[in-house]
């Protein structure tokens, strides 16, 4: 299942949180301290240590508000409308 590491305190992760809601997208709801942003775990999968992030099932790990929107509309859709049409995935 894909996982959204987020924290409500985010504009930028309330975002990706209200796609994923809105365009019925399982999801697994990982709300994360900022202080775990620096853990050993979290920067092996983004040295970046910013929220939002997701993990999808693939292992596929994406951050940046943008570039998860992005991603989440190409690979699952946009039934509610809320994010332009764009290109190929790749």
């Amino acid at each position: 299942a894909l996982t959204l590491y987020w924290s409500p305190l985010s504009q930028p992760s309330r975002v990706v949180h209200w796609f994923l809601i809105s365009n019925g997208i399982p999801f697994e709801s990982k709300v994360t301290q900022f202080a775990d942003l620096r853990t050993p775990e979290f920067l092996a999968m983004n040295p970046h240590h910013t929220m939002p992030t997701i993990k999808d099932a693939d292992g596929t790990v994406v951050f940046e508000s943008n570039a998860i929107l992005y991603y989440l509309r190409e690979k699952y859709g946009d039934k509610a409308g809320l994010y332009p049409a764009t290109g190929d995935l790749k």
